[in-house]
């Protein structure tokens, strides 16, 4: 597959308009390792059908922000296997890479998501993944947060085809949900500022 990419800041201005360049924060990428991640899919929860309905909406969020951006498309891993990563977005014709991409559903709404500060809680372990995948593919790192409920998302660069980050973020150990299907596990946890976020209908 060709790698030759467009700089993610030259297309700001033209197809993903100003939104895109309200970054707020800055910083040099540390060494990342990839994250553990289960052996079996049915730790991973995908055949239950909660599972199954995390994945339709992953897919629902992305063709939504392909129709925005005409020229965009996506590809995405199998679901029979935990891949680290939810999916790339392509351009020309799905010939050069544009950005590794993590989508999160939330039953939650935008008031409740700003009633939080605007952050959003993901693994800390999928954010070094997405940003050392984009490092080592020279593109850019991007989460898509769809707030079921409000029918939106919320689409945010995360870091840059070096691998910095571009978006404040701090990384607390707390309890959180361990897989789609419920559970509780301890863990450090990555909260990542959502308030300049690109807002689409979904």
């Amino acid at each position: 597959m060709t790698t030759t990419l467009r700089h993610w800041g030259a297309v700001q201005a033209t197809s993903l308009d100003s939104g895109w360049t309200q970054l707020e924060l800055s910083q040099s990428a540390p060494p990342v390792s990839p994250p553990v991640m289960a052996k079996n899919k049915n730790k991973l929860g995908i055949e239950t059908e909660k599972g199954k309905e995390a994945v339709r909406l992953e897919r629902k969020a992305l063709d939504s922000f392909c129709t925005y951006h005409h020229h965009m498309d996506y590809v995405a891993p199998k679901k029979d296997e935990p891949a680290v990563i939810d999916a790339f977005f392509t351009v020309n014709k799905g010939k050069d890479l544009y950005a590794v991409v993590e989508v999160k559903s939330r039953d939650m709404t935008k008031k409740k998501l700003i009633g939080y500060d605007w952050e959003m809680m993901i693994t800390h372990a999928k954010v070094k993944a997405g940003r050392m995948m984009g490092k080592m593919l020279c593109c850019p790192f991007v989460i898509i947060l769809y707030l079921v409920p409000d029918e939106i998302m919320l689409v945010q660069q995360v870091s840059d085809k070096y691998g910095d980050l571009v978006v404040g973020m701090e990384v607390r150990k707390t309890m959180s949900q361990e897989t789609i299907n419920g559970g509780k596990i301890l863990r450090e946890n990555a909260f990542i500022n959502m308030k300049a976020a690109k807002e689409y209908k979904v």
